[in-house]
């Protein structure tokens, strides 16, 4: 891998042959979700606007893009788990769908979840309080950090307080009215379930167990890394997830880790943080080769991936705008 020496603002930002809806952006004319349910009429255009904001993870975009057209179009709901390590784009691939249909999609932590009846303020019923699920349509709930949730823990009594829980959500996955008090209930049956997490763990033990399998003669000497196979079914179960949530998750989708070099293609690429602040403060940026080179470094080696990538490039432009308010374009 070589770095251009070419400043970013002397490259090519994409590809000028790009989709057009790779650059769609929410504005006064779709003000309205039939507006935009006309507009993204097909699953391919949800992945081409998908395309336009994430760098890879081509298999994840267009399960979401065909679960968000099945929801909006068919009327379908669909049960899903998303894996892959932090900074992957797992959690951020809803998120920007949910810019798009904010009242059709709900992203929340799963990592602090309680069984009803116990200590704790978050419930599987108080995630269902949303608008957003009164409304009586197709809607997609994503709980971030699943893994934490499914992970098994006891209490002080012996308790496994996850195989409570994943009995709690087992009853919505099936489709149940949910009461949640003063005469409102929910309708589960008209929400899909997105379960995202990194499973960390469970990918590193695979790695191990392949890692003893690749001792000896005639065996590649190619480094096994965690997450390189996907995390299974019966990987997930051995970690602690019942075979009856199993059996009502339709898709399970695996996200690769982003390498340095995916780090240092992304800088020109249309999903670019560096086009993304640019968008954000109004701006125009042009990156020094040492300054894209470390960000590339670190993203790769710090596990924080584009989210780090963003933020030290976010530090660095308000300090620049700090300095100099009124300017429009900035070498970093």
């Amino acid at each position: 891998m070589q770095y251009d020496n070419r400043t970013a603002g002397e490259r090519l930002w994409y590809d000028e042959s790009f989709y057009d809806i790779a650059d769609f952006e929410v504005d006064e004319e779709f003000n309205e979700e039939a507006d935009l349910l006309r507009w993204f009429d097909r699953g391919e255009k949800l992945y081409d606007y998908l395309d336009g904001r994430i760098w890879k993870q081509n298999e994840a975009k267009r399960a979401a893009s065909i679960i968000l057209f099945n929801c909006l179009h068919r009327g379908r709901r669909s049960n899903a788990m998303f894996i892959g390590p932090s900074g992957s784009g797992k959690t951020y691939i809803w998120r920007c769908l949910q810019e798009l249909f904010p009242e059709r999609i709900e992203i929340v932590d799963g990592s602090n979840i309680t069984p009803d009846g116990w200590s704790g303020k978050k419930k599987w019923a108080s995630l269902l309080l949303s608008d957003k699920f009164m409304r009586r349509e197709q809607t997609i709930l994503v709980i971030d950090e699943a893994d934490k949730m499914f992970m098994p823990k006891t209490n002080s009594h012996g308790e496994n307080w996850s195989a409570i829980i994943q009995g709690e959500v087992l009853k919505m996955l099936e489709g149940t009215r949910v009461d949640l008090g003063s005469g409102v209930w929910v309708d589960t049956s008209k929400i899909s379930f997105i379960f995202c997490g990194a499973f960390s763990e469970k990918s590193e033990e695979i790695a191990e167990k392949r890692r003893g399998c690749s001792i000896g003669f005639g065996k590649s000497s190619r480094e096994v890394r965690a997450y390189d196979a996907p995390v299974e079914r019966k990987n997930l179960h051995d970690f602690g997830i019942m075979t009856e949530i199993l059996g009502r998750i339709r898709r399970i989708v695996n996200l690769k880790p982003m390498t340095e070099e995916d780090f240092f293609h992304m800088i020109d690429a249309a999903c670019s943080p560096v086009r993304k602040l640019e968008k954000e403060f109004g701006v125009e940026i042009s990156l020094m080769p040492e300054t894209c080179k470390k960000l590339v470094t670190e993203a790769a080696k710090d596990g924080e991936g584009v989210r780090g990538m963003e933020n030290k490039l976010c530090v660095m432009l308000e300090d620049a705008l700090y300095e100099e308010e009124d300017r429009r374009h900035f070498v970093l």
